[in-house]
């Protein structure tokens, strides 16, 4: 499918044989090339910042939206089968967490802290070895030699995911006097946000 605008002054080109075209007035376009010029040269003229030509499915019109919405929005939003992905082995690593941490302590193989952090390494690895192999298994494919390079930024995005939850607690509950729950439930979405693009546009950008 495609979506596209013309307009009279040149914005930007989103492909190069739109360039070799020579064609200057395309400001958006979503869709297979050949289709997009194909139609600029047998569909009539469209005027003055007009959609000249719609024929769009899902994932393009997802595209299109996403695309128009601000910076960071389209940071989160513009892979949602990559979020979706990121979200359940996130969900997965929690369970991994919580499992490890309390059969640790239970066990009385180390005390509260020690369990803890055990608990979370152990569920970092394993968010990690997913994201690789899944998640972003495209991305690893380009640098497969650097694995060890996307491990330590993969582990700086979890901490930065835990302090952000941290301090949006802290902002919520201490500063605000919102409701603890309220306040951690905010914070997990934080975190979550933040480690999502830390990871998908910095440890396997």
């Amino acid at each position: 499918g495609l979506i596209l605008f013309k307009a009279e002054a040149p914005l930007r080109f989103d492909c190069e044989i739109f360039r070799l075209e020579g064609l200057s007035n395309i400001i958006g376009v979503y869709g297979e090339a050949s289709k997009v010029l194909d139609f600029i040269r047998y569909g009539k003229p469209g005027g003055k910042t007009q959609v000249i030509g719609v024929k769009t499915g899902l994932i393009t019109a997802w595209s299109y939206l996403v695309g128009r919405l601000p910076k960071p929005l389209n940071l989160i939003l513009g892979e949602p089968t990559r979020l979706l992905k990121f979200s359940f082995v996130g969900a997965t690593g929690a369970l991994v967490n919580l499992f490890v941490a309390t059969l640790i302590f239970y066990l009385k193989l180390a005390g509260a802290y020690i369990s803890t952090i055990v608990g979370f390494e152990v569920s970092t690895l394993w968010n990690f070895i997913l994201h690789e192999h899944w998640t972003f298994r495209d991305l690893a494919s380009l640098k497969p030699a650097l694995v060890l390079n996307r491990l330590a930024k993969f582990h700086l995005s979890a901490f930065a995911s835990l302090l952000s939850q941290l301090a949006t607690v802290y902002l919520g509950n201490i500063v605000l006097g919102y409701n603890y729950t309220v306040s951690l439930l905010a914070g997990i979405v934080v975190g979550f946000l933040i480690n999502y693009v830390v990871s998908r546009y910095y440890a396997w950008k």
